[in-house]
């Protein structure tokens, strides 16, 4: 982008309406998947192995596989049968498409682990791999991110026996996306998207390093990012509990990505953390899970347990 127009987006001399800045995040997408900036060569697999660090539901998971779908107030647990039909159906209500399309429930089925969950996964990834783009909710930025994270965390369990037609289209996928993701940074998600769109792009930074300058947007606008969505006492912009929890989790596998990578975090990262634990504390009830307020999912208090203990 040039200089002269990032100094215009960044200052905001002139204000831009809400269709001219998604026009203007458009033109960003545009020029970024240009060819000329495409990677020659494809890599065959991630250079590092990531492990998603939350553990998954197999009981759960066993439901999702009858097509029973979960329950609509439990975390990670999509409302919606676990079919290509829903990842693709228009009809379904956005957020209950938005927990199919960002791919976390895969934990669930590595928990699970067998052929059956394994081929689930595959099945739903191969039919996301000609969904456009432009799909106003799998292109959400909280939604790419997560996505992104989650395929890159559970690589050994679905993707590394599978054909290599299969890992050379889910790779292709994956480089669109952080690119894709990359030209909405900063300023381009909404106030629930916490750090997602911030861990998907370093995801692909760490894994992949081979596509080059994801991890360098990613470094330049988190100390900000941070700033923003984290006052001063660890409260989430979004004064949601569960957005506190999640938020928090963004960053503590940020932090683990970093270190992974052997990369020095931004200076704001470790604060942030020990800021956000702390107020995390205050918004649990007796039995240890979340104050139901502000939109709060039900979370099983062993998860909130570990967040805390992995936050240090």
């Amino acid at each position: 982008m040039p200089v002269h127009a990032r100094g215009l987006r960044q200052k905001e001399v002139f204000p831009m309406s809400q269709k001219a800045r998604r026009l203007w995040r458009e033109a960003r997408h545009w020029l970024g998947r240009m060819p000329r900036l495409r990677t020659p060569r494809l890599p065959e697999a991630p250079l590092i192995t990531l492990r998603d660090p939350w553990p998954g539901d197999a009981a759960l998971a066993s439901r999702l596989l009858r097509g029973e779908g979960g329950a609509v107030w439990q975390a990670e647990a999509p409302s919606a049968p676990l079919t290509p039909q829903s990842l693709r159906d228009p009809q379904l209500p956005a957020e209950s498409r938005a927990e199919l399309l960002a791919f976390g429930w895969i934990r669930h089925l590595r928990a699970l682990g067998n052929d059956a969950a394994r081929l689930t996964v595959r099945a739903l990834t191969a039919s996301l791999f000609d969904l456009s783009l432009r799909d106003p909710v799998a292109s959400r930025p909280d939604v790419a991110g997560r996505r992104l994270a989650a395929w890159l965390g559970h690589w050994d369990f679905f993707a590394a026996s599978a054909d290599e037609a299969f890992r050379y289209r889910l790779m292709e996928r994956m480089v669109e996306e952080a690119r894709w993701l990359s030209h909405d940074i900063p300023g381009g998600g909404v106030e629930s998207a916490g750090f997602a769109p911030y861990k998907g792009i370093l995801a692909a930074a760490v894994a992949l390093p081979e596509v080059n300058g994801l991890l360098a947007v990613a470094l330049r606008h988190l100390p900000g990012e941070i700033l923003r969505q984290v006052a001063s006492d660890g409260t989430h912009l979004a004064r949601s509990p569960y957005a506190q929890l999640r938020a928090l989790q963004d960053l503590i596998e940020i932090r683990a990505l970093l270190q992974a990578a052997q990369i020095v975090p931004p200076a704001a990262l470790t604060p942030a953390i020990e800021r956000m634990s702390a107020a995390l504390r205050t918004m649990r009830m007796g039995d240890g899970g979340l104050a139901a307020f502000n939109g709060t999912l039900s979370v099983a208090p062993e998860l909130i347990e570990l967040v805390l203990a992995q936050a240090g």
